[in-house]
């Protein structure tokens, strides 16, 4: 294995006759991080996925996996690489447990490795996986990829139909892949998913990415709107320190906080609150709210 990154691309670029999937796409991911690429579906995600692992040609640019360029070394390549695609067909007719055997089998897996991942995501091996609900197939297409024991895991759209506690187990193992070095790239359009699970994110609109941060930082400078009702009248002494008020009604307060919201809910404290909500900012406005307030320092 070399020292180059696991993933580099430059002016990656796809279309499909007049349509513009991906335009000039230039990223590097790091060694053992769990890197997000977010956009909304249709955002260009899986195009670029499939560009990465050679399943389609680009129009131009390059992409390489761990300095292997992926369109001229296809098959040097992927042997980096265990993927798990968006949308996954199976073989509708095997029971899980022959089926994950199979591909365990064609890659010289462990059973042990196999069946710590069943055991975690609490699969149930004996189905058809023609009889399973869709939270149990993703649960197979998560356990085939993560059976292999790779450098780079391309995970698209990974926790669709998963239960919140199997969505934690989830994070939970890929946590323990990266601290043992290893490498998720991980496309969502679900903003809390990526703040959970990723170290970098990658803004993906229209197919041209917009930004790239750490996580970290983009939470920190994250804006939220929150509704706060009292109990009556509105109080007109209260001073929300660290909020911006944006309305006030009879009962309720409409206010914007960045950052830590821990002053502001200890001065709600000293009221009778009797209901708050909060809206949480859409994946494009959390990135480019960021980036106006670095534009204007």
């Amino acid at each position: 294995m070399t020292d180059a990154p696991p993933i580099v691309t430059q002016s990656l670029s796809k279309s499909y006759g007049s349509v513009q999937a991906l335009t000039d796409l230039s990223l590097s991911v790091e060694r053992g991080e769990i890197f997000g690429f977010l956009g909304p579906n249709g955002a260009g995600k899986t195009t670029t996925a499939r560009l990465l692992l050679g399943l389609m040609r680009p129009t131009s640019g390059s992409a390489r996996i761990f300095g292997t360029d992926v369109h001229a070394e296809g098959p040097t390549a992927r042997r980096s690489v265990s993927y798990q695609p968006s949308a996954d067909a199976m073989y509708e007719s095997m029971r899980v447990a022959a089926y994950l055997r199979a591909f365990a089998r064609m890659g010289g897996v462990p059973v042990h490795r196999t069946d710590e991942l069943i055991e975690r995501l609490d699969l149930d091996t004996s189905r058809r996986i023609k009889a399973l609900s869709t939270g149990n197939r993703q649960k197979v297409a998560i356990v085939r990829a993560l059976q292999a024991d790779v450098p780079l895991y391309l995970l698209d759209e990974p926790t669709r139909g998963l239960d919140p506690l199997v969505q934690q187990e989830f994070g939970r193992i890929l946590a323990e892949y990266r601290d043992e070095g290893r490498t998720i790239f991980l496309s969502t359009h679900i903003l809390s998913e990526a703040e959970s699970l990723c170290d970098r994110v990658g803004l993906l609109r229209e197919g041209r990415l917009v930004a790239v941060e750490r996580v970290d930082v983009l939470t920190e400078s994250r804006v939220r709107r929150f509704h706060a009702r009292f109990a009556g009248a509105t109080p007109t002494e209260v001073d929300l320190e660290g909020a911006t008020v944006v309305s006030r009604t009879d009962d309720t307060i409409s206010f914007e906080v960045s950052g830590s919201v821990d002053r502001v809910i200890k001065t709600l404290a000293g009221f009778e609150v009797t209901d708050l909500t909060v809206d949480e900012p859409s994946l494009e406005d959390a990135f480019l709210r960021y980036y106006d307030q670095q534009d204007q320092t």
